[in-house]
């Protein structure tokens, strides 16, 4: 779980820092502050290595990839999660962690001339069972992202860490990663305000908390916002598994029939019961519900992020939400909430953060803390 982090040259976002991350933490600003990219960053940062996550992202704000296309004049689909498209400085993310620990990855294109010594690599494997790979006839794209070992304190910063590598490819043969990236440091979800998960993915969770029978947990939750919800249930239709509503009608409903809302709640709760001592990055997080619910839905989300003992970091635009959250929270001492607003000043990125006293102040005081 994070304690701080921060970010260069991502996205809109030249420089950004962001400290005091508690349990649960809500961050605000103005429109193209970077306030989605932070959770980008953080998204990728906590995949462990893994550079196919700079393709990941791309999906969150529903960014077609489409064909890609190879050759000399091609752009190469990662160049937006550049600051102003430039790719000559590379993206840098730091963090520090509970236990005391600091990470720190970054991500740069592989230039034409080190191309060589990497397919030189593919075409000779250590290992004489893996395939070689033929060197492509077009010129590839490829990206690598490196992740430092972590360090235990700030001054073990001076020392020489190891790096892990990881190269993402794209050539004939498709988008690949090598070497195979390590295991992330813990399970991190990002639940988006325009991609769309798919039933798959929605489906295949929601199985992992049916085989350890927790999705009870589930079922209460969502009983506090929909009282007529008497059950979820996964059934295949057509071949293709859905999770499906019991309203106490004769036949059970999609559970995409009760609304957006009810839809993204169930979503968000499956991920937060999934990522047990992770992460969970939520776009949006009040999108699709009456202001009049949202102090049940942080309750509800609180609970359960608590239960699993996984850390939210959410963004909003609604001083709705912003009052419910404080309102919860000074109800709640078992768990610890923080407001960060990213404010743009003299062309420079700063990050103001609230704890529940200090916005209740501001809040009281009619201050704009959105």
């Amino acid at each position: 779980m994070y304690l701080s982090f921060s970010v260069s040259n991502f996205r809109g976002i030249h420089s950004l820092s962001i400290s005091h991350l508690s349990d649960l933490n809500l961050v605000v600003g103005k429109n193209n502050v970077g306030k989605t990219a932070l959770l980008e960053a953080l998204f990728v940062h906590s995949g462990g290595g893994n550079p196919s996550l700079a393709l990941a992202v791309q999906g969150f704000r529903a960014t077609e990839l489409g064909r890609i296309e190879l050759g000399l004049a091609s752009t190469p689909p990662w160049e937006s999660l550049f600051a102003d498209l430039d790719m000559t400085h590379p993206i840098i993310f730091e963090s520090e962690e509970r236990e005391n620990r600091f990470r720190v990855t970054q991500i740069q294109p592989v230039l034409d001339a080190d191309l060589s010594k990497l397919y030189a690599r593919l075409q000779k494997p250590a290992d004489p069972q893996t395939q070689s790979w033929p060197r492509p006839a077009l010129p590839p794209s490829v990206l690598t992202l490196i992740s430092e070992e972590p360090r235990r304190s700030r001054q073990s910063a001076q020392k020489p860490r190891r790096r892990a590598q990881s190269y993402l490819i794209l050539d004939e043969q498709g988008p690949r990663v090598f070497p195979f990236p390590a295991t992330p440091p813990f399970q991190t979800f990002f639940v988006s305000d325009t991609a769309h998960a798919t039933i798959n993915e929605d489906s295949e969770l929601y199985g992992r908390l049916a085989r350890g029978k927790t999705e009870h947990l589930l079922l209460d939750s969502l009983r506090k916002i929909e009282p007529h919800l008497k059950d979820v249930r996964e059934v295949s239709s057509g071949g293709q598994p859905m999770l499906m509503a019991d309203i106490g009608l004769d036949r059970l409903i999609p559970l995409s029939v009760m609304g957006g809302g009810i839809l993204r709640l169930s979503r968000l709760l499956i991920r937060i019961a999934n990522a047990e001592n992770g992460v969970v990055l939520v776009d949006e997080i009040d999108n699709g519900f009456h202001h009049s619910a949202l102090p049940s839905l942080w309750r509800v989300v609180s609970q359960s992020a608590t239960r699993s003992n996984v850390q939210i970091i959410a963004t909003t635009h609604s001083l709705e939400c912003i009052k419910a959250a404080h309102q919860v929270f000074l109800e709640q001492f078992d768990t610890t909430f923080e407001l960060h607003r990213i404010d743009r000043r003299n062309g420079k990125l700063v990050c103001t953060s609230y704890d529940t006293e200090i916005l209740g102040a501001a809040i009281d005081s009619e201050l704009e803390v959105r």
